[in-house]
């Protein structure tokens, strides 16, 4: 299909330097937020990220360094990079075996991922080991989703398959926890949510995530019925319980997309872009 994680193969065999290529102003943009960085004595991470946090905060170089303090605050709280991929990975297909949902790209041509919330019980979110594994998977989640500068630029479009969901699915602050890594701290837009096959109680729902979701997020969750999909997503980026043909496991498309984002990072750490 049209997944940038389906034509992975193809980009690895080549330079992905055309797609992480930055503009002279983001360029200015990053050199500002690292000279800033040093002066505020906040740790200068690599270029793909700190052009990411750039980007994403259009230059303002007092946003970047919040956002930067933010990602210090997820790791210092969560030690996100003493936990490995591989075990993060077995807690989350044991305790969430059918939640995470592959996508391919949005009709707008933005890459996301998407979760099935009938299927997650926030109550198996139990010890600090467990939430370490949570933040961690949100991290790859994103990285695969955002694998160059072009990605990142775009934004990211995400589904929320609503059906059967119900208060026990919904904890505010779970929600609030999850939102501080993935709205305050990584450096990510998230331009569009699908909210397929709303439940009864989405104003409920809509009510509590806008106590700690921005507006402007806010703004960009649609909630459709679910044979409303084909407007938004091709039948070949969606998996069949969504009315598409996508049959390919969450975890796979990932490492794809993972070797996408790796090998972006170390052509810009080389100095190739």
């Amino acid at each position: 299909g049209r997944s940038v994680f389906g034509s992975v193969s193809q980009l690895l065999s080549r330079r992905t330097t055309a797609m992480n290529d930055l503009t002279s102003e983001e360029e200015a943009w990053m050199e500002e937020l690292r000279a800033a960085t040093i002066a505020a004595g906040l740790q200068v991470r690599s270029k793909f990220w700190m052009a990411a946090v750039a980007i994403v905060s259009k230059g303002d170089v007092k946003k970047g360094l919040k956002r930067l303090n933010n990602w210090e605050k997820v790791e210092e709280e969560y030690k996100v990079s003493q936990c490995s991929e591989e075990a993060a990975t077995e807690w989350f297909r044991k305790t969430y075996p059918e939640m995470l949902i592959p996508l391919s790209q949005s009709n707008s041509g933005r890459t996301g991922y998407g979760i099935r919330m009938g299927q997650f019980d926030p109550s198996l979110i139990k010890t600090e080991q467990d939430w370490r594994y949570v933040v961690k998977t949100i991290t790859l989640n994103l990285h695969a989703a955002n694998p160059t500068i072009s990605h990142v630029r775009n934004g990211i479009a995400n589904i929320a398959k609503m059906t059967g969901v119900g208060f026990k699915n919904i904890s505010p602050s779970v929600e609030r926890k999850m939102s501080a890594v993935y709205q305050d701290a990584f450096p990510v837009r998230i331009k569009e949510i699908y909210m397929v096959d709303p439940p009864s109680i989405l104003h409920w729902i809509l009510k509590v995530a806008s106590l700690f979701l921005k507006k402007k997020i806010m703004e960009r969750v649609h909630p459709i019925p679910a044979d409303q999909m084909v407007q938004f997503w091709d039948a070949a980026s969606v998996p069949p319980d969504l009315g598409g043909t996508l049959t390919e496991d969450f975890f796979e498309m990932r490492t794809r997309g993972l070797a996408l984002y790796r090998q972006s990072v170390a052509e810009m750490e080389g100095g190739q872009n």
